[in-house]
């Protein structure tokens, strides 16, 4: 299930849904990235009416981090700043994240640079968390967004993974194919 659980909300039967699920094999249900909280809520409102309730994973998005220490700014950190950040990473790691997730391709998550990822990733780290990624291009930027997300994996020493993997433009169709 892709990190927006769109099969769950979307079914006209949301406990054959889950249900089939189940029986697929496919759990836990992971969430993080784009549409995560309205996934919750769904989710929320499914156990209360069928009184099932999935097995949920969650990674911390970097952009909640970011948006619950700097609101909607566009700049840096402060090391103070980073600091209570990569705190938060800490907590939602102890209280059952699998590491961070982040979207980079919209705002605010577009404007965390690549040091404040690496620094809030190796938080996760500590924990043996990894990091996920909507990079920030698809486009004629993609090769320069997967070094990004690499550098990120290599420099915090966590496992990574991009979702939404896709490359877009004419002048990348001919190394994709």
């Amino acid at each position: 299930v892709g990190q927006e659980m769109r099969k769950l909300p979307m079914a006209r039967r949301p406990a054959e849904t889950i249900a089939d699920m189940q029986d697929a094999g496919i759990l836990p249900i992971v969430l993080g990235g784009i549409g995560y909280v309205a996934a919750i809520r769904r989710l929320q409102d499914f156990e209360a009416q069928h009184r099932i309730s999935p097995n949920v994973a969650s990674f911390v998005g970097a952009a909640t981090v970011r948006e619950h220490v700097l609101g909607y700014e566009n700049r840096a950190p402060t090391p103070a700043e980073l600091a209570r950040m990569q705190e938060l990473v800490r907590q939602a790691m102890r209280e059952g994240a699998l590491g961070v997730g982040s979207s980079l391709i919209y705002a605010p998550a577009s404007y965390a640079k690549t040091d404040e990822l690496i620094a809030i990733t190796k938080a996760a780290g500590e924990f043996g968390g990894a990091y996920i990624s909507h990079m920030r291009s698809e486009g004629d930027r993609f090769l320069e967004a997967l070094d990004e997300l690499l550098l990120i994996a290599k420099e915090a020493k966590v496992p990574a993974q991009v979702y939404h993997l896709k490359a877009r433009r004419v002048k990348n169709r001919e190394w994709s194919a």
